[in-house]
């Protein structure tokens, strides 16, 4: 009997730019909302309501990994190896910039941030020692960068992932692991709350199994009902947690985004040619540097917001400075991060699985 699972993702097309694209659209979503977040937390907002929702995003790279990885891990699944060879993708797509990252982070925390007017995270998380670095490097503590806990959500899912792709040799099994790992999220345990998450990871990962019949089917509806089907879908995924404020401990809010992104990361896999446009230069180069400008950012701005504030400018000047100042930064910052860091370790990565 074929295995369920890998029969469906070796039907699966390759590469897709469109989700490439997506990806860096999402980047760009939490990178603007830090920077709103940045200036709020500094006393500079103006009260202006918060209309970035970069806390789906990251669900959102969550289903992305589920579904781009897990088409990875299949496509490999009966090579000599296949496990080993996997992990050592995902150390050197991951972990030499979260070093590189990390270590920046803590330099920092140690050395300057003593002395700065805003720290580089709230007094609420709590003190920053050799041990909190030392768990940084995986993300399990995201004091040196805050938004590596979700790296430490992407270590677990890329773990557990292979255990899904096995488990899900019959159709049966899939549905009964999707329906546990729902249920399982329901319960607050973990570091990260990363039980809530690999429900996205299923989701993700699920979309190699239906999404071909969905993409077919929403093809053959007018444009109109897909407009509304897909209209609703992204106000669920959008609009949900800036409406109810949901915290990241909330997991009926991870329910709402991932139930209802997952459906248009079907089709824009699936109905490519629908989403052409996402093609284009401009979107595979915020592709190519979503990672580095994900990881990066954060402590470009917390070094930016102080450099402005001890300037002693007004406020508007400053707002408007910071704003562009952390465009003009951190895009090129990104560029030589995903050049000089992400290119060589992934070239590394292939090196050292030549020599095997």
């Amino acid at each position: 009997m074929a295995h369920y699972f890998l029969s469906h993702a070796h039907r699966a097309p390759q590469y897709s730019a469109e989700l490439h694209a997506v990806r860096g659209l999402a980047a760009l979503l939490v990178f603007i909302s830090h920077i709103y977040g940045r200036l709020e937390s500094s006393g500079f907002s103006y009260s202006v309501p918060l209309l970035f929702n970069g806390s789906a995003a990251v669900i959102l790279f969550f289903v992305l990994s589920g579904l781009v990885v897990g088409l990875s891990l299949s496509r490999h699944w009966d090579e000599p190896a296949a496990l080993f060879r996997y992990g050592v993708r995902r150390f050197f797509r991951l972990m030499p910039l979260m070093f590189v990252l990390t270590s920046s982070g803590g330099i920092y925390l140690f050395t300057f941030n003593p002395h700065m007017t805003f720290p580089l995270f709230p007094e609420s998380f709590g003190n920053f020692g050799i041990k909190e670095w030392i768990a940084g490097y995986i993300g399990y503590s995201l004091k040196a960068n805050p938004p590596s806990w979700s790296i430490f959500i992407e270590l677990v899912g890329s773990a557990l992932l292979p255990l899904f792709i096995f488990l899900s040799a019959r159709k049966s099994v899939f549905l009964i692991l999707g329906a546990a790992l729902f249920v399982f999220a329901a319960f607050d345990i973990g570091m990260h709350h990363w039980n809530f998450y690999m429900m996205s990871f299923w989701g993700g990962m699920s979309i190699v199994v239906w999404g071909a019949p969905f993409a077919t089917f929403i093809n053959s509806c007018r444009v109109f009902t897909r407009c509304v089907m897909f209209g609703v879908c992204f106000a669920a995924f959008y609009v949900t947690r800036l409406v109810w404020g949901g915290e990241y401990g909330d997991a009926w809010i991870v329910y709402v985004e991932t139930l209802s992104i997952v459906p248009l990361l079907a089709y824009i896999y699936y109905g490519k040619e629908t989403f052409s446009a996402l093609r284009a230069p401009i979107f595979k180069f915020f592709g190519d540097i979503s990672f580095s400008l994900y990881l990066s950012h954060y402590i470009i701005l917390a070094i930016l917001i102080n450099l402005l504030y001890g300037m002693g400018l007004n406020t508007i000047v400053l707002i408007i400075g910071f704003c562009v100042l952390s465009l003009v930064i951190c895009i090129p910052v990104s560029l030589f991060l995903y050049r000089w860091v992400e290119t060589p370790a992934l070239k590394l990565g292939k090196a050292v699985l030549k020599k095997r």
